[in-house]
């Protein structure tokens, strides 16, 4: 099982796919398993020897099958050397001279205009991002951050670049937990965004893609049902780093500071009223950024915090905790919950249980890094 398993986190990791058909033979029995980011389906043993039929069928019919009926995501578009697009990659990842750099200081005269690049161009292509019924398509090489597991959200994180504006984005790819109840991340972050809240993302265009999600739910019996997940994709303005990036400690507690800001603003503003719901240190990102004093004078690259990742988020007070089987689903990193929230599995997230996982945050980045 775990060999199987590591054999689609592989494919999952490696390709952009909706699906994954494996045939699995041991002497002379076989099954056919159809995996998915919810599960796997999986036939029941068959000898081909004794009834051939079934596994003769089985070639036959994925022979003929479209790409997009084989699992392949038909909104994600390889590049090759010899597609202009690559050479167009090529250029804006090599390191020149001329770019700027995002240590924090003091600027200089002409350097107010910040450049970005992708950091590995290597495999890259088209990801199509929805937006308001139409598409825009972005240029990524590999992903900057990988959630690995086959089961599960398979987050991505990318730099993409704009095909029409020729500006750099935060991209993300994801299986989002497909609920009545639970909003979309780019909802929630463009309400943050229209209430003026500081320290979050701002949204360019986000949406579900092409109708896709997972199918093993339908097809269990159990008491126990199995999660339902759509792919979705949003981009963001800021391009950011990760927190273990932070050069010292006055800068760690800076950027932490300037989310739990973030966090107070989204959670006391009437507009929103917002609990996080996941904060950790992969939801902590590093965003240079240029800082002015109060006179709109002495610009300087400063390295602000952008609290990240909103999907979870839930408005205050409201009395919904989480079950044993969606507690990881619903409730953010283990690594970062409060106690309280580890020894009482059934109780709603607070504001306390917040500040606690800050904190946590603070202590773990200060003695690892």
């Amino acid at each position: 099982r775990g060999q199987l398993t590591s054999y689609a986190d592989l494919l999952f990791t490696v390709q952009q796919r909706v699906c994954i058909f494996m045939l699995f033979v041991i002497g002379r029995r076989f099954r056919i398993l159809r995996w998915d980011r919810a599960g796997v389906i999986v036939t029941k043993s068959i000898d081909y020897f004794e009834d051939w039929n079934p596994l003769c069928n089985f070639f036959w019919c994925i022979s003929r099958l479209p790409d997009n009926k084989l699992g392949f995501d038909p909104t994600a578009t390889r590049l090759f050397e010899t597609d202009p697009e690559w050479e167009q990659m090529d250029t804006f990842a090599t390191a020149l001279e001329s770019d700027v750099s995002s240590e924090p200081r003091p600027l200089e005269d002409g350097e107010l205009e910040l450049k970005s690049e992708i950091e590995d161009a290597e495999g890259p292509g088209f990801l199509r991002v929805p937006d308001s019924g139409k598409t825009r398509d972005y240029l990524v090489g590999k992903p900057t951050v990988y959630a690995s597991g086959a089961i599960g959200r398979g987050t991505r994180g990318y730099v993409g670049l704009d095909v029409q504006t020729g500006r750099f984005v935060r991209l993300k790819d994801a299986w989002r937990a497909s609920y009545d109840e639970m909003e979309k991340e780019g909802t929630i972050v463009e309400r943050l965004n229209h209430a003026g809240i500081t320290g979050v993302p701002t949204v360019i265009c986000h949406g579900d893609v092409d109708r896709q999600r997972t199918a093993t739910a339908a097809c269990t019996k159990s008491d126990c049902p199995l999660r339902q997940h759509r792919h979705y994709r949003i981009a963001v303005y800021e391009v950011c780093m990760p927190l273990k990036e932070f050069q010292h400690g006055q800068q760690l507690l800076s950027i932490v500071l300037d989310c739990l800001r973030a966090h107070h603003q989204a959670a006391t503003n009437p507009k929103t009223q917002l609990l996080h719901r996941d904060i950790s240190g992969g939801n902590i990102l590093i965003y240079p950024k240029v800082r002015c004093d109060e006179d709109g004078q002495n610009p300087s690259l400063v390295w602000s915090g952008i609290l990240s990742d909103w999907e979870l988020s839930k408005p205050v007070g409201v009395q919904e905790a989480a079950s044993r089987a969606t507690q990881a689903e619903r409730m953010g990193t283990y690594q970062f919950m409060s106690v309280n929230l580890l020894t009482n599995i059934t109780k709603p997230v607070e504001i306390s249980d917040e500040l606690e996982s800050f904190f946590h945050v603070l202590v773990y980045y200060a003695i690892r890094y």
